[in-house]
């Protein structure tokens, strides 16, 4: 999947990949969960994997359309967009594909971050669409009255406080046993990503006995024994992967 990266900086996830994971309705307008994407990757994905394996990610997934690139560039993205939409790419822009992951990277994608990417940025739309900032003030995006069709009686809208309960139930539900799982995945696939920033418990032999745990930022592992566990550790600042 080619997409055009509409937030114009370099992203994990774009909101056709984030509808695609989501338990809505595919003719959700991508406007309405754009502005989360941002904040839903800042808030929670980069604290879940370290900002330097945040950085590395979007750095691969990404690439700035160039004088150099822009016609290879036409000719990939027409293999998800319209040819009209390819025509219209233009240096400057930016190209959001998953194929230009490595392998590792890849399968860690479609395994976790992709879900847990979608979740994030969903929990991070939820509020941003219950109210929005117009020229008279914050307003309900949604009035709470009957649709006008089929005497269904159904309300348009939801109160605060199903809100509410919507945003807890996916924090605890779903995005937190998502790290969780992510979490043990990674380290038993720990050789695969050395900037992955939280420890994996280790027993006095040295194999991972409790993977299972909540986020926890601070240094991650450098060096690694036989079994994916620590041996020396090192300040992630100096080890950054800033784009090429």
């Amino acid at each position: 999947m080619f997409r055009v990266n509409l937030t114009y900086r370099f992203t994990l996830i774009t909101p056709d990949e984030v509808i695609a994971k989501l338990p809505s309705s595919h003719t959700l307008d991508p406007k309405r969960i754009l502005s989360a994407i941002e904040i839903g990757e800042e808030r929670f994905i980069k604290n879940a994997i370290c900002r330097s394996f945040y950085e590395k990610l979007i750095c691969e997934k990404n690439k700035d359309v160039t004088a150099d690139n822009l016609a290879e560039l036409k000719e990939k993205v027409t293999e998800s967009l319209s040819a009209e939409e390819a025509e219209k790419l233009v240096v400057g822009d930016i190209i959001n594909s998953e194929s230009f992951l490595t392998e590792a990277n890849k399968k860690l994608w479609r395994r976790y971050l992709w879900k847990l990417t979608a979740e994030a940025v969903y929990l991070i739309a939820l509020p941003e669409n219950y109210a929005k900032l117009t020229s008279e003030g914050i307003v309900k995006s949604n009035p709470e009255v009957p649709i006008a069709s089929a005497g269904t009686g159904e309300s348009v809208g939801i109160k605060l406080h199903d809100l509410k309960a919507l945003m807890s139930i996916g924090m605890n539900n779903r995005v937190d046993p998502l790290i969780s799982s992510m979490h043990e995945w990674i380290c038993d696939h720990k050789k695969d990503y050395p900037l992955y920033c939280k420890k994996c418990d280790c027993d006095t032999d040295g194999v991972s006995a409790n993977r299972k745990t909540s986020i926890a930022l601070g240094i991650y592992d450098q060096e690694f024994d036989e079994n994916g566990c620590i041996e020396k550790s090192c300040d992630d600042a100096e080890n950054s992967y800033p784009c090429d």
